[in-house]
C-alpha cells in the first residue's frame, strides 16, 4: 500500500448552496483516485468557505473523514 497523501482538489466559494456542490464534486472525483490506492478520503476545512479534499493512507479504503 502507498503511504503518499496526494491533494485531489481545494474548494472555495461564497455561498453555501455553491460550496456543498463544488465539494461534492471533488470528493466524487476523488474516490476513482483513493479507491486505486486503497486510501480513504479526507477533507480538511482551510478556512471560511475553503476546503482540501485529500487522499490518504492513514483513512481506511471506503472512508472519508472531515476535518474541520
Amino acid at each position: 500500500m502507498s503511504s503518499t497523501t496526494s491533494t485531489i482538489r481545494r474548494v472555495s466559494a461564497a455561498e453555501v448552496a455553491a460550496l456543498e456542490a463544488a465539494l461534492s464534486a471533488a470528493v466524487e472525483a476523488a474516490i476513482p483516485n483513493a479507491l486505486s490506492m486503497q486510501h480513504g478520503l479526507r477533507v480538511m476545512r482551510l478556512g471560511p468557505g475553503e476546503y482540501q479534499v485529500l487522499t490518504g493512507p492513514d483513512v481506511p479504503c471506503g472512508y472519508t473523514v472531515c476535518d474541520t
